[in-house]
């Protein structure tokens, strides 16, 4: 199957298109992939290891993705990341590739990558054209955005600076898509089954029957791991 998720880069989908784009170029391989994996996965795998092991593992885990966010950003920042983005829209109407220049754009942000105007103005372009799904279709089944993904990147447009890594695995508001550095306090999580984060009630309500099928409490809630 693949990682049950809501957000970008939780998906069989994403993953798949993350593997792609890491071998943009071969002659130059990204660990793209490594980044994305060991942001999202550390923390299923720590919850497995006594509290000393599971501190040390998150210190190891946080030095080895900073040091990788940082090896990435120098690459595309080169030159290389106009040519990533170009070569992946070129693509974009032959191959029906919509999907994957956004995902582009968003690794791009991910290690605060500088990105021309013009491409994150396209990313927005793009947002609507893409299919968007309710939070519960099965990661097996994506054909694009879940809803409290598709909210995550536009807040990620809204507030991408350069040099600043864009964090996606940290808590973003399912209704808005804002963290916690636009907001300037941490979200909170749904009371009833501890999965979905919130930035005000209003998100909250406003999220509602979107989030409504799928809140269970954590010991009725099916899981699906990598």
């Amino acid at each position: 199957m693949g990682r049950w998720g809501y957000r970008l880069f939780e998906s069989t989908q994403d993953l798949q298109i993350v593997v792609d784009l890491g071998h943009t170029f071969n002659e130059r391989p990204m660990r793209l992939f490594q980044m994305v994996c060991l942001a999202g996965l550390s923390l299923s795998e720590r919850t497995r290891l006594p509290v000393r092991a599971s501190q040390h593992q998150t210190e190891v885990d946080q030095a080895t993705l900073s040091q990788t966010v940082t090896t990435i950003r120098n690459q595309f920042d080169t030159g290389l990341g106009d040519r990533f983005f170009e070569k992946h829209r070129a693509n974009e109407k032959s191959h029906d590739d919509k999907y994957r220049v956004i995902l582009a754009g968003a690794l791009m942000m991910r290690v605060g990558a500088r990105i021309k105007p013009e491409h994150l103005q396209h990313i927005r372009e793009l947002v609507p054209q893409v299919m968007c799904t309710c939070p519960l279709t099965p990661p097996n089944l994506d054909l694009g955005f879940r809803r409290p993904g598709r909210a995550q990147l536009l807040a990620a447009l809204d507030n991408y600076v350069a040099g600043t890594p864009r964090d996606f695995q940290e808590p973003s508001c399912f209704a808005c898509g804002r963290i916690q550095v636009d907001l300037g306090f941490s979200l909170k999580t749904c009371g009833r089954c501890e999965r979905a984060w919130y930035c005000s009630a209003e998100c909250q309500r406003a999220q509602w029957d979107d989030h409504k099928k799928g809140c269970l409490p954590p010991d009725q809630a099916k899981t699906f791991d990598v």
